[in-house]
């Protein structure tokens, strides 16, 4: 094959080859089966959230069964409509099968580092014409900041960053062939963004696409219309709504089922505009995106703000040289009649996605209040990815004007005397033969992507997965206990850790002992029951009663903690009692009636002596007479609240047998989508696993009413005693939507494929 031959193909597995390398220089440490092992001091997203999560639902999809319930997390959880694990999502669902869930992850990012790359590539090339050129652009595009290090603990946000050079590169290709079947591929592409699971990404990448598309109609000159009859002319309308449609039907199953979940959690609520500006970055923020560490290095413990997850949010570093080459690009084609066009547009994507970075420090920001689903977003600095992406493309256009400038050198003619008044004739610039833009291409790609990693190839810091990922031996008895575990001390102690480790460039020796703590959700992964959890969309009937990071739930005020030494009260034993929570992990020490059944570098498991049931009749039920989770959590902890003989149920309190009896319940048997409970009594059956609206109880095959009892938890009448009750997890029409919606995949692609051979047979 002769390299230097002006073919695609070949000029194509060259990019290909070179963006490979430089995942492979930034990543090697996953390609060895190592883990990323960064950590945001008190928790680990990627660990502690995402891992567990893609092994529960590894282990369900190799079964031949699509998670939707896990009996793991907060005493039970709704896991598919939460999202974040992106289960319907095709790179999910083929990894699931495959791999193991530690494999998978590895290859999940780096399989989307290379499609940043790739599609960094694909855009460039065809906005600057030139295919070589626009390869150090796609290198340096698959280790950028957002991927190495920004988001690459939020594999979900992935999904929604890599895929915004590809919706604009689709959106280009519209407007050259002003054909609205291109709004197919948008289609599927939002689709996909859909069931990735990060709505705010998804939201900022759809954004910025359509700017793209407005703006680069607006500077179209060729067509002297008006800005309405432009959008008319293109077929603007008809390829937004079709890719909208479209992405909407493949999205549907998932957009139904979270939309189920939200309106309980405190995303679903009034939010304060405190909450929706947290995370935005100061003016002099931009300074980043030439000097990573501008505002310090959470890796090393410099980094000025106290929140230090704010490091990765800021951190989309692209290197300094390609920032300089995007000025170079900008400023010299922005009056050149082929790309002023397209070099505006970038410029001005860049300075707006700057602006709305800014959140409370600038006004811009308050617009998107007129968005609801942008009242739930976090981090407006994640607008960044706007800016990012422009300086990369843009710098593409950099690379080609050095490649013109080499070129004009060369061909420059000794200077002859002329005649006055007679004007030179414009010189022609060209670009260097094929060979040298290989040579170009190659060497200012080795340049900037040994910046980027002497610079910031310290942010991929990985481990091995013994550190991290080995369960403590305590672990295999709560299993055999069939209980549950509560972890005290989290973020005190890996906050410590921090500390004592000067960050985590260096030793991870103290990071590995939080797997012995067993933090949520990791207890999922060494399949341990837990009764918290580390997620997002958490209902209000969890954390009102075990809290989250904004709220301590009524758990708070059940005990107190005095130089280290856990003191529970009889308030605390009885919440742990009813939820089935025998065992604490703590560096705490925790008083009676708690024993001390486990130590490990000052890391403790703590039991409590009485054996707990998951199951039980009470012959007494009343109302809390209000809907308000919040109002009614105080009643679990009062005095004369006593769980073994009554129960709290929300709305009207259900007609019991008169002969009910406080008693015992035999759990027969459980899964993920289903518990068979037998009742020893009459009465009411307290089932202390989490409770949500798609639990069905049935009875002799007749489905019975489920009742929202004691704030979280199931409860059932049963009649007499022997009663057998079947607990089902209705999946609704899940499946029969998931086949629609890779149908509607299907066959749009067939089209695509169809057109194209018809488009290339005619020509």
């Amino acid at each position: 094959m002769n390299i230097t031959k002006d073919s695609p193909k070949v000029q194509n597995a060259f990019a290909f080859l070179l963006i490979f390398c430089a995942v492979l220089l930034l990543f090697r440490g996953l390609f060895a089966g190592n883990i990323i092992a960064t950590n945001d001091v008190s928790t680990n997203d990627l660990l502690h959230l995402h891992l567990p999560i893609r092994t529960l639902y590894s282990e369900a999809l190799k079964q031949g069964e699509l998670l939707q319930w896990t009996p793991y997390i907060y005493g039970g959880f709704p896991i598919f409509a939460e999202g974040q694990g992106g289960f319907l999502y095709p790179v999910n669902l083929l990894l699931g099968v495959l791999f193991d869930p530690v494999v998978s992850m590895n290859v999940f990012i780096i399989l989307h580092a290379l499609l940043m790359g790739i599609g960094v590539y694909l855009l460039t090339s065809l906005l600057t014409k030139n295919r070589l050129l626009s390869i150090p652009s796609a290198a340096v595009a698959a280790i950028c900041g957002s991927v190495i290090a920004g988001h690459t603990r939020h594999l979900n946000s992935l999904t929604g960053i890599v895929f915004l050079p590809w919706l604009i590169f689709n959106v280009e290709l519209f407007l050259n062939s002003k054909k609205i079947s291109a709004g197919l591929l948008f289609g599927i592409l939002l689709g996909f963004m859909f069931l990735g699971g990060h709505l705010q990404h998804l939201f900022i990448s759809v954004f910025f696409s359509f700017v793209y598309m407005f703006l680069r109609i607006v500077f179209e000159r060729e067509i002297k219309l008006s800005l309405v009859k432009k959008l008319l002319h293109y077929k603007v309308f008809q390829f937004l709504g079709i890719g909208i449609m479209l992405s909407l039907i493949i999205g549907l199953p998932q957009i139904l089922s979270t939309s189920e979940l939200i309106p309980f959690t405190e995303r679903g609520k009034e939010l304060t505009s405190e909450f929706a500006g947290m995370g935005s970055m100061p003016f002099s923020g931009i300074l980043t995106f030439v000097y990573p560490y501008y505002m310090g290095n959470a890796g090393d413990l410099s980094f000025k703000s106290p929140d230090v997850f704010l490091f990765w949010e800021f951190f989309h570093y692209s290197g300094a040289i390609v920032f300089i080459l995007a000025i170079i690009g900008f400023t010299a084609n922005r009056k050149k009649k082929e790309f002023r066009g397209v070099v505006w547009p970038l410029l001005i994507i860049a300075i707006l996605s700057y602006l709305l970075s800014l959140g409370d420090n600038f006004p811009i920001y308050k617009i998107f209040s007129l968005f609801p689903v942008t009242k739930a977003f976090r981090f407006p600095v994640r607008w960044l990815a706007g800016m990012e992406l422009s300086v990369l493309v843009l710098s593409g256009f950099g690379v080609r004007s050095i490649a013109e400038y080499i070129a004009g050198k060369k061909n420059v003619k000794p200077v002859t005397k002329k005649a006055k008044n007679v004007k030179a004739a414009p010189v022609k610039i060209v670009l260097p033969d094929i060979a040298s833009q290989y040579k170009i291409s190659l060497v200012i790609a080795f340049v900037v992507v040994g910046e980027i990693f002497l610079v910031a190839g310290k942010q991929v810091t990985t481990a091995s997965p013994d550190i991290y990922l080995k369960p403590p031996s305590y672990s295999e008895k709560i299993k055999s206990d069939n209980s549950r575990l509560y972890v005290l001390s989290r973020n005190e102690f890996l906050t410590e850790v921090y500390e004592k480790s000067r960050g985590w460039e260096g030793s991870h020796d103290l990071y590995g002992l939080s797997a012995k703590l067993v933090p949520p959700n990791i207890g999922a992964y060494f399949g341990v029951h837990m009764i918290d959890g580390y997620l997002l969309l958490v209902p209000d009937f969890i954390y009102e009663v075990w809290g989250n990071a904004n709220n301590s739930g009524i758990v708070g005020r059940t005990a107190g903690l005095v130089k280290n030494n856990f003191q529970p009260t009889p308030k605390f034993t009885k919440l742990c009692e009813l939820f089935g929570v025998k065992y604490l992990s703590s560096v705490w020490n925790v008083s009676k009636p708690f024993e001390q059944v486990w130590d490990s570098a000052g890391v403790k498991a703590y039991r409590l002596p009485e054996t707990l049931n998951k199951s039980w009749v009470v012959s007494k039920v009343e109302s809390f007479g209000v809907s308000s989770n919040k109002g009614n959590a105080p009643k679990l902890i009062d005095d004369n609240f006593d769980p073994k003989s009554m129960a709290y149920v929300n709305g009207a309190v259900p007609q019991l047998p008169a002969d009910s009896k406080n008693g015992t319940a035999e759990v027969l048997s459980e899964d993920n989508h289903s518990i068979t409970i037998k009742a020893n009594e009459p009465g009411f059956v307290v089932l202390n696993d989490t409770w949500f609206p798609r639990w069905k109880a049935f009875i002799d095959g007749t489905e019975v009413p489920v009742y929202q009892t004691d704030v979280m938890i199931r409860g059932v009448v049963s009649p007499k005693a022997g009663t057998i009750i079947e607990f089902r997890y209705d999946k609704g029409s899940t499946g029969m939507l998931f086949i629609f919606s890779y149908l509607a995949v299907l066959l749009s692609a067939a089209y695509l494929f169809y057109e194209k051979k018809k488009s290339n047979t005619i020509t």
